[in-house]
């Protein structure tokens, strides 16, 4: 353990290697290995880390995820921003695989390499940060000029999706980058692999079928490392015609460009699984998704397993659907705001002063609520801030058609801007990833 933590001190990244057995009966057991490894200082504890489980139910996917879930589950009470986790199969039960679950295997690691390079980039990229996010999101919408309606819409029906498209836009070239360059690597690989085969053919004597094989496999072995004579090809027999067993194989170049044609055409799904990659990573990242009930915020508060939500970017009401009960009219003030002295009405029964709907129905908002009625700018107001203002005005007519609410007859031309057209009622947001 000591030669790990004096490496991890120069290391950029760290790759653990751990079995099931590694996986602890109990918190806080003194032979914890990743515990160890992990928690040696808080700079070891941020670095981008891959812990690798050696797993002997490999080929069931379900058992595999299970097993992922159980270390995930375990540890996260614990601050380590940059983990990602996957399996691999045990190596001591290689030998006696067959043919089919070999290949099976080998299908499934494939992608983890573009996958895992995807992840680091994740991990490694400064933009996709839970706070720079928030802050993008708010200025993006609520504070574009002039006021984007569709971008507003997004953040106040799915403020977590919306989160999740900023945050995947971030990435989006590392990600068509990294996809871009597997695909190149490996119509690099077919190619060197026909010219290869091609060529050793073409200045060998060709007189047995076995014999031009294993020469083959050699100049391929040095071309692909890893690459294992296949079992199924071990036919001697003698090839009576050299020249046209050579021209036959000149047939290899035009194939050649077939499949690499074929690796092209199989880049939607090398997207399809960076996306899932990226949606999964980022979703972590970004934490919690419960939301504000007074405005639909989200929750801001990074520390796993907390107990209370808090938000940074409180919205006036109205966007989620309160309204006054005398009018149906949009209710255009904070959630705070009034706190001690408005009323909240929720499913017929009335609570007064507004606070006590929180200390009863969701008290896990209520120290945040409590502490912007006493410190926040707006604090002692009814309206919300201008920002907040000029976006209502740009999506009135949807937000009060999505909730059966009845608009204002006029508004203050002095708090609400008159110049501002609004979408439309019924405007659907045109979302970028589904």
């Amino acid at each position: 353990m000591s030669l790990v933590k004096a490496v991890q001190l120069y290391a950029s990244l760290q790759l653990v290697y751990v079995t099931e057995a590694d996986l602890p009966s109990a918190r806080n057991n003194a032979g914890d290995f990743i515990h160890s490894v992990m928690n040696y200082s808080l700079e070891t504890a941020a670095k981008p880390t891959i812990v690798v489980i050696f797993d002997r139910n490999f080929d069931r996917e379900d058992k595999t995820q299970q097993l992922i879930n159980q270390f995930q589950n375990f540890y996260s009470d614990k601050k380590w921003p940059h983990v990602y986790w996957t399996t691999v199969p045990l190596f001591n039960e290689a030998n006696n695989l067959d043919t089919f679950t070999m290949s099976y295997r080998a299908e499934r690691l494939k992608p983890t390499i573009a996958i895992n390079e995807i992840n680091l980039k994740i991990t490694a990229n400064p933009q996709i940060d839970p706070d720079k996010i928030a802050r993008n999101a708010y200025d993006e919408s609520f504070g574009s000029i002039p006021p984007s309606g569709e971008s507003i819409l997004k953040y106040v029906l799915d403020i977590n999706r919306y989160y999740l498209e900023l945050a995947l836009d971030k990435v989006s070239v590392s990600k068509e980058n990294i996809v871009s360059t597997q695909i190149q690597l490996l119509q690099k690989v077919i190619s060197d692999c026909v010219n290869a085969a091609v060529n050793t053919v073409k200045d060998h004597e060709c007189r047995n079928v076995h014999t031009v094989y294993r020469n083959i496999v050699t100049q391929l072995c040095a071309t692909v490392p890893g690459f294992e004579l296949s079992p199924m090809i071990g036919i001697s027999a003698e090839i009576k015609n050299p020249a046209q067993f050579k021209q036959s194989f000149q047939q290899m170049i035009q194939s050649k460009e077939r499949m690499q044609k074929e690796i092209t055409l199989r880049e939607s799904e090398f997207n399809h699984e960076a996306i899932k990659s990226c949606r999964s990573l980022i979703t972590q990242r970004l934490g919690c998704q419960a939301c504000c009930p007074g405005c639909g915020a989200k929750c801001s508060n990074t520390e796993s397993g907390h107990q209370h939500h808090k938000s940074s970017y409180h919205i006036a009401m109205a966007f989620k659907g309160w309204r006054w009960m005398h009018n149906n009219t949009p209710t255009l003030e904070l959630c705070y705001q009034e706190w001690l002295t408005g009323s909240l009405i929720v499913g017929g029964v009335t609570f007064t002063p507004r606070r006590k709907y929180y200390v009863d129905r969701v008290p896990e908002w209520l120290n945040d609520i409590d502490e912007k009625s006493k410190t926040a700018d707006l604090r002692n107001e009814n309206i919300p801030p201008i920002e907040q203002r000029r976006a209502w005005m740009a999506v009135r007519h949807e937000v009060i058609q999505r909730y059966g609410m009845i608009d204002l007859p006029s508004y203050n031309a002095s708090h609400y801007p008159q110049v501002i057209s609004s979408l439309p009622a019924g405007f659907t947001p045109t979302w970028k990833y589904t």
